[in-house]
């Protein structure tokens, strides 16, 4: 039995490799690497304080030091409130379709080669219809088709009265839902081709951008040689104002994907080393260096806790105060929207924005472009129809 967990499910669509448990391949023995990360942990820290809200039986709304300190998140200044807050606001929104909510649910369900395992955020079951809502608090928005998918062909096992599934993604810092229903029949349908699939393709690789939320990704030769060839992808065509862009387009889209996996890459290879030297001492390189870690501290300040206390150390110089304090642009948009009726909130911000351009109080700096994916929109088609050849 092949066991995949929905957060998984769609690695293991594009990947079934990527579900190997507990094997070798060509006498190496897979190798997993822990996902726990700050990121990780953060999205933990918000699901507990939604699961406490959506359902105050399930567990009291604990303080924010409190979840803070059992995940492990400084006890500063984050993101932490205002993602619970943005998610309470979406969940609200949809309270009265969802009676009788359920938190922290564990589904699991067997199939003829495949178990699927998960824990669903939220389960509403009203038949005919079992409702199932998901958090994300991820800054990558990512496809999770199969992932709602697999908690509906659990949901629907779970409530056998139920016929359809309405699946909720509830994405917290765009502050937006995105929703979609299904059939049982369809999602049987679907549950029997992805089924297949595993157990056709078991032990096939699919590197590709989902490597980077793959648990084995830095012992598999697959990726490494994805990204090996990243690098060489698009400097094998001269890139100029006149390039073909029916031939050019695929490969920077290719070339954009990859990036983001070195990158990453990157950095897991600096930790790895950095707690090579932590353990092992400095690594000789060669004319005369020496490759060593260095310690920091980082300090940061609460200017809530820390006013009274600087007011007078600067003895009331608030001007030169101000210039030990920096204003995030988007903390501030966050803090803003999240204080203002929906519908009002871009007018709110801009009317703000306007009001700081116009004392003096804003500095805009229009050079910094960089590379960004977007999701494609009509105009583009209209705008740019010598690029419909490379879809």
């Amino acid at each position: 039995m092949i066991r995949i967990r929905a957060s998984s499910a769609d690695l293991a669509d594009k990947c079934p490799a990527s579900q190997l448990r507990g094997a070798t391949i060509e006498g190496r023995r897979i190798v997993h690497v822990d996902q726990r990360s700050p990121e990780s942990a953060m999205g933990n820290a918000v699901h507990d304080l939604l699961a406490a809200h959506i359902d105050p039986s399930h567990r009291g709304v604990p303080e924010y030091s409190v979840v803070r300190a059992s995940h492990g998140l400084p006890d500063i200044a984050d993101d932490l409130e205002y993602l619970f807050e943005a998610g309470c606001k979406l969940f609200d929104a949809r309270r009265d379709d969802f009676v009788d909510p359920m938190v922290e649910v564990p589904l699991i369900t067997d199939g003829n080669a495949v178990r699927l395992v998960g824990r669903a955020d939220v389960v509403s079951i009203v038949p005919p219809v079992v409702r199932i809502g998901d958090h994300k608090s991820g800054r990558v928005a990512r496809d999770h088709s199969c992932q709602m998918k697999s908690y509906g062909k659990m949901a629907l096992d779970y409530a056998p009265d139920c016929d359809t599934v309405e699946s909720s993604i509830w994405w917290l810092r765009d502050g937006r839902e995105e929703r979609h229903t299904f059939s049982r029949y369809e999602i049987d349908m679907w549950f029997a081709q992805f089924e297949q699939r595993q157990v056709d393709n078991r032990g096939n690789y699919g590197p590709g951008p989902d490597c980077s939320w793959c648990s084995r990704r830095t012992g598999c030769d697959a990726r490494r040689e994805w990204i090996d060839e990243a690098l060489s992808i698009v400097p094998r065509y001269e890139i100029s104002m006149g390039t073909d862009p029916a031939v050019l387009a695929p490969l920077i889209a290719e070339w954009y994907d990859r990036k983001r996996a070195v990158e990453k890459e990157l950095v897991e290879q600096s930790t790895r080393i950095r707690e090579w030297i932590q353990e092992n001492g400095p690594l000789p390189m060669g004319d005369d260096r020496m490759l060593d870690v260095q310690h920091s501290v980082n300090r940061a300040i609460d200017p809530l806790k820390a006013w009274d206390t600087l007011v007078d150390a600067f003895e009331g110089d608030y001007r030169s105060l101000a210039a030990c304090i920096k204003i995030r642009n988007g903390k501030l948009q966050d803090e803003i929207m999240a204080r203002t009726p929906t519908g009002e909130k871009k007018a709110v911000y801009l009317a703000v924005i306007g009001h700081l351009r116009a004392i003096g109080a804003l500095t805009e700096d229009h050079g910094n472009i960089s590379l960004r994916a977007r999701k494609r929109k009509e105009s583009d088609d209209s705008s740019r129809p010598a690029l419909d050849a490379a879809d």
